[in-house]
Order: C-alpha cells, then sequence, then structure tokens
C-alpha cells in the first residue's frame, strides 16, 4: 500500500485513515471473537485458532496496525511535520515481520518439519535489516519527491486566470506550502549532495 506523499496521487485525509484503520482493527477483533467460539476436533485447525486467539499475536497484530496508522497520519501532513513518518513505519514493519516469522514457525508445528525453525536464530538480523531498508526508502522517497511535483508551475490566481491582473503584485503573503517547497528543496539538495560525495569517493 502506498503511503502519502509517495505518489503523485493526492493523499488521503488524516480522518478517513484513522477511520479505515480503527475500522480494520474492529473487524480483526470481531474475527477473534468468532474464532474463540469454534468447537473442533481437528488439531490442525485448533492449533491455528489457538495462535490466532494468543495474547501475543493479538499484541503483534494491534502493534504493527497502531504504528501503521500513526506513520500514515504523519506522511499525510507536509514536510516537515511528516518526518516521523518513516520511523513509525519502519518499526511497524519489524513487528509485522516477526508476526510473520510466527506464522511460518506455526507451520512447522503443525507439520513436523524443522524447515523454519532455523531462522529463529536470524531474527535479531532480519528485524534490523527490515527496519534499515524501510526507514531509508521511504525517506528517500519523502525528500527526493516526484518529479512531476517539482516540476509542478505556481497555482494561478483567480485574477490571473480571468486576466484582471496584469502586473505582478508589489507585495505579496508567503503561505505555508512556499514554506513547504523551500523546506523540502533545502532537504532534496542536502541528501544529493551527501549522495554525490560519496559516489566522488567511490
Amino acid at each position: 500500500m502506498s503511503h502519502p506523499g509517495f505518489s503523485s496521487h493526492p493523499p488521503r485525509s488524516i480522518p478517513w485513515i484513522v477511520v479505515s484503520r480503527l475500522v480494520g482493527l474492529a473487524i480483526y477483533f470481531i474475527i477473534i471473537v468468532i474464532l474463540s467460539g469454534i468447537q473442533t476436533d481437528n488439531l490442525t485447525l485448533i492449533s491455528i485458532i489457538s495462535f490466532l486467539t494468543e495474547p501475543v499475536t493479538i499484541a503483534l497484530v494491534v502493534t504493527f496496525s497502531i504504528l501503521f496508522l500513526v506513520g500514515e497520519v504523519f506522511l499525510a501532513l507536509g514536510l516537515p511535520l511528516n518526518l516521523p513518518g518513516p520511523f513509525f513505519n519502519a518499526l511497524g514493519s519489524v513487528f509485522l515481520v516477526s508476526f510473520l516469522l510466527q506464522l511460518l514457525y506455526l507451520v512447522d508445528r503443525i507439520g513436523s518439519i524443522m524447515v523454519f525453525s532455523v531462522l529463529k536464530p536470524l531474527e535479531p538480523l532480519f528485524f534490523f535489516l527490515v527496519f534499515l531498508i524501510v526507514l531509508i526508502v521511504q525517506y528517500v522517497h519523502l525528500f527526493s519527491g516526484d518529479k512531476e511535483w517539482r516540476e509542478r508551475p505556481p497555482p494561478v490566481t483567480e485574477k490571473q486566470a480571468t486576466g484582471q491582473e496584469s502586473y505582478p503584485p508589489t507585495h505579496r503573503d508567503v503561505s505555508w506550502e512556499e514554506v513547504e517547497s523551500e523546506f523540502r528543496n533545502m532537504l532534496y539538495d542536502f541528501f544529493h549532495s551527501i549522495r554525490d560525495g560519496l559516489k566522488r569517493k567511490e
């Protein structure tokens, strides 16, 4: 799922983000309640239901859902308010990977095999790499922006559109959009200068 600010599509509103995420969590808890009431003699199904309804699994799902929610809310804001967004998404990705690994271990237990259990000693490495990759990729997207966005012409005022304004104004107020644009360009130039310096060293 793409995050606001990473594509040419307009970002979703913060209320819509919060409501959609909370609705998703509510549906998840409804499913958990339904699974908890299922009575069966099938050992495989019992193992799956036990895994999905145990407190550790629920805590993992709730944690990465809330972290993604917070990250998406931050990314819906403009610079510099959206800077914490990638950090929350990277942290949420770590909990999501932990949940997926637990699913793989469940497959091992159900099938009485030892295919995925060998990954347990490598969990810290997986978590570190996932956190680092997600963090770097999202900050690169955040600072570089779209070429379409950077080449976007300045907004035309109503007077300019109707031809009533035939001369440039001698004074105008600076908008928050222009401040955000200057801040984004400054960060973009800063990171590109670092990248160019590293390339010259290589």
